[in-house]
């Protein structure tokens, strides 16, 4: 019954918070391609877990078997365990931002070509 939750609080938060800004901020500003859509989705889902947990350290943390907090620093096993989740998160935003081109852009005129001006497609 967590992972529901999780996911819920976990996708939901970051969308409101990095999502609806960045998606407003640029969308006339960069194409919407899925390369784009799939990095931007990367940096909303890995951003926010990777601030927090390089900012809320304890004096010490176990876990998995090994220590990876020691004196309030990370362990060669926290680091792994950082880079890790991170880049569980990273996967998974870079294939819900290209699930978000699939619905959202992939059919829109625009996005799959470049504007060109009336003048240089020949057209007076």
């Amino acid at each position: 019954m967590t992972i529901p939750w999780y996911l819920v609080f976990g996708g939901y938060v970051p969308l409101a918070l990095f999502g609806l800004p960045a998606w407003l901020l640029l969308r006339h500003r960069l194409p919407m391609s899925l390369v784009n859509c799939a990095v931007a989705g990367l940096v909303i889902a890995a951003a926010p877990g990777l601030i927090l947990q390089l900012l809320s350290r304890n004096d010490y943390e176990y876990g998995g078997g090994h220590v990876m907090v020691l004196h309030g620093h990370y362990t060669g096993w926290g680091w792994l365990y950082l880079v890790q989740t991170t880049g569980e998160m990273a996967l998974i935003g870079l294939l819900t931002g290209a699930i978000f081109w699939l619905l959202a852009a992939a059919g829109d005129k625009n996005t799959r070509k470049t504007k060109t001006s009336t003048h240089e497609s020949g057209h007076l």
